[in-house]
C-alpha cells in the first residue's frame, strides 16, 4: 500500500477482527474498506483542523462500536479492542471510558498525554508501574519479539 500525489495505490482495509484468549481467530467483527481519492492528497496537513469524521483514524470510532455492540450481546465475556498508534485519538479514549463495564481498549502510545488531574504524564507513569501483561509474538523473521504492558 502507498500513494503519492500523482498515482495512489491500492485500497486501504482496517478490520477488526475477533479471538479466543488463547489466540484462536473466530472471524471478522467490523470491515472498512476505501481507497484514497487522489484529488485529496496532501490531506494531512490539514489534520489539526479536520473534524475526526473527516480522518481515517475515524475508522477506530466505528470499530469501537462495533465491539461495543458485540459486548452487549455477550455481556459476560470481556472484549478489549487493541490499536496500534493510530488508535491514541481523544475521541476514542472518551468513547472507551465512556461506559466502564464495557469493552476494554489497549493503544500503543503515540503521544505522551498529561493524565487528568495529575500533573503527571502517561510515559512517566507507565515506566513506574509494574508490568501487568507481557506476551511473545512471533515475527515474520521467526524470532520472538516480547511486548509488556501496564496499566493507567
Amino acid at each position: 500500500m502507498g500513494s503519492s500525489s500523482d498515482n495512489p495505490i491500492g485500497l486501504i482495509v482496517h478490520d477488526t477482527m475477533v479471538f479466543k484468549r488463547q489466540g484462536t481467530p473466530l472471524g471478522l467483527l467490523d470491515v472498512q474498506c476505501w481507497a484514497r481519492n487522489p484529488r485529496e492528497f496532501g490531506k494531512k496537513k490539514l489534520r489539526h483542523s479536520l473534524p475526526i469524521e473527516q480522518k481515517e483514524s475515524y475508522n477506530w470510532l466505528e470499530s469501537f462500536k462495533k465491539v461495543v455492540q458485540a459486548h452487549k450481546q455477550c455481556s459476560d465475556t470481556v472484549f478489549v479492542s487493541v490499536g496500534d498508534r493510530e488508535a491514541d485519538i481523544y475521541e476514542l479514549l472518551e468513547l472507551a471510558l465512556a461506559d466502564p463495564s464495557g469493552p476494554k481498549l489497549l493503544v500503543r502510545s503515540q503521544h505522551n498525554r498529561r493524565l487528568a488531574k495529575e500533573e503527571a504524564y502517561i510515559w512517566d507513569k507507565i515506566a513506574q508501574q509494574s508490568t501487568v501483561v507481557e506476551m511473545g509474538i512471533r515475527a515474520p523473521d521467526g524470532q520472538t519479539r516480547w511486548l509488556s504492558g501496564s496499566q493507567v
